[in-house]
């Protein structure tokens, strides 16, 4: 898969029925490294699931009929930094909506649209102004079922004319392919494309000749320097070299720290070796993102491409029939394959290893997508804002009770101050920290917390050698003697000084 963090690759298909189809769509978003895919007429009812391995999906089922029918979704690259946000009441469309949040940049909302062709055309418009109203920059891209002129249809329907006067009206471009995206029995229409408001963004997009629809996928391309794709860093890591490159000293010499800055210079120092020997310890994986298609399968979707891509030039009847042929002949091949898998699945379950646990609570725990937070200003889309909510919602949350007891609290404040005035109270000094509690300390870590903000995880601390643990021991008897707690540390347990709480970004 090629693999770019800037720009972005966006495709959309009107599936008529995903679930079917879910694995020619895999080998498809393979092939064309898509970021978002955004999916109509899904077809799915609640209790199905679909995945495909490293995105996301978000979907509205259509629930408002016996048998499955409408709905949309939106597939999202895991890597991609972005909130999935409720979709607001609409009357005819249907949609499924993220906005995407890259760091330093104005969020960017995207939304799977289908306008089922029965709907009122007035609705639909406002249906659209809603869902423009709730970013500044967005991109909603679908089947709108809309025909007219303007984007290379034949002739104009009541639906068309009016997102007609909406572009020509508002700041609402149209990104539309240059070839039809459906066809029908003896028809060929453009009614697959993007509408944009407030992008301008260098953009193209193709109507591609593949996929078991009715309906061609539509592949756009955004050109930005704007990187949108944040991957996560996997490495692997030489345990032994690690070890190795923190210097290992038979003999360590105590460092007596006499003020707090001291002790800071000592905790950096220390901090630095360790993520030093790490990096120097460690290399990065490239793993291979491309979801196994067996071969059979992808050499029958590149024949039916073929095929399809004849019929939709020449609209014989004759290449039509070749084309059903092959699709049907993709079916079953399919069904044979699904069940191949899910048979071998079955097969390798053990609960020895676990396996047939973990299937189970699977099947067991349904997961619901997690929207974006919304407080009192609004949903909020970055980091900043994120944390600007959940302050305020603690702060509402944990007010002070007015609990004052005048007569309790002198009695309290005697006792302290009795306790502070008597000398015996205190010890001339702390006990000293013994390597051996530190090392019985590490032992108890669990690997898969999550690090501090200096990035030293539990999984490090297991590999110190014996010279790391002397320093770290120097270090907190240094800050127990004298009685200073580290700033780096500090940040590290979400501490903060309270000069800083008054930060335009900080949680208050």
């Amino acid at each position: 898969m090629i693999f770019s963090r800037f720009g972005l690759r966006i495709a959309a298909w009107n599936a008529n029925g995903v679930r079917s189809r879910i694995i020619e769509l895999r080998d498809f978003i393979n092939k064309h490294s898509l970021d978002i895919i955004l999916i109509q007429e899904t077809h799915l009812r609640p209790g199905v699931s679909i995945r495909v391995p490293n995105y996301t999906l978000y979907r509205n089922d259509r629930q408002t009929q016996n048998i499955p029918s409408g709905g949309t979704a939106i597939l999202v690259k895991s890597s991609l930094k972005y909130h999935h946000i409720p979709t607001p009441t609409l009357g005819a469309a249907e949609a499924t909506i993220v906005v995407l949040t890259p760091p330093g940049e104005n969020p960017l909302l995207i939304a799977s649209i289908y306008i089922p062709p029965t709907t009122s055309p007035s609705a639909c418009i406002h249906d659209l102004e809603k869902i423009f109203a709730l970013e500044h920059s967005s991109i909603l891209c679908g089947d709108y079922n809309a025909h007219h002129t303007h984007w290379g249809c034949n002739d104009n329907n009541p639906r068309g004319q009016l997102i007609k006067n909406l572009i020509d009206n508002t700041d609402t471009d149209i990104v539309a392919p240059n070839t039809p995206t459906r066809f029908g029995y003896n028809s060929a229409s453009t009614i697959d494309f993007a509408l944009t408001r407030n992008l301008y963004w260098v953009s193209d997009i193709v109507s591609s000749p593949e996929l078991s629809s009715d309906h061609n996928p539509i592949i756009l391309n955004f050109q930005t320097s704007i990187q949108f794709n944040f991957p996560t860093r996997n490495v692997s890591t030489n345990w032994e070299r690690f070890r190795f490159h923190l210097a290992d000293t038979p003999t360590f010499q105590p460092i007596t720290a006499h003020s707090g800055e001291e002790i800071d210079e000592q905790v950096s120092t220390l901090t630095n070796q360790i993520l030093t020997a790490y990096d120097n310890s460690s290399k990065q994986i490239h793993p291979n993102n491309n979801y196994y298609i067996d071969n059979d399968l992808r050499t029958l979707f590149k024949t039916r491409n073929r095929a399809r891509k004849i019929y939709q030039y020449s609209r014989n009847p004759a290449d039509k029939t070749i084309l059903n042929r092959i699709q049907n002949k993709i079916k079953r091949k399919i069904q044979a394959v699904t069940q191949k898998q899910w048979e071998d699945k079955l097969a390798s379950l053990d609960t020895v290893d676990g396996s047939l646990w973990s299937m189970t609570k699977g099947f067991k725990k349904k997961r619901s997508p997690i929207s974006a937070l919304k407080g009192n200003t609004g949903i909020a889309y970055t980091d900043e804002e994120n944390a600007e909510t959940l302050a305020n919602s603690l702060e509402s949350q944990f007010q002070l009770n007015n609990i004052s007891n005048p007569t309790q609290d002198n009695n309290h404040i005697r006792l302290v101050t009795r306790f502070f005035n008597n000398e015996n109270n205190f010890d001339d000094s702390p006990s000293i920290t013994k390597p051996s509690e530190i090392v019985q300390i590490i032992n108890n870590f669990k690997i898969k917390k999550a690090p501090g903000r200096e990035g030293i995880t539990n999984k490090m601390c297991k590999h110190f050698n014996r010279s790391v643990v002397f320093q770290l021991t120097n270090i907190i008897n240094n800050i127990l003697t004298v009685g200073y707690f580290p700033k780096n540390v500090e940040n590290s347990f979400g501490y903060s000084d309270p000069k800083t709480w008054e930060r335009p970004y900080s949680p208050r």
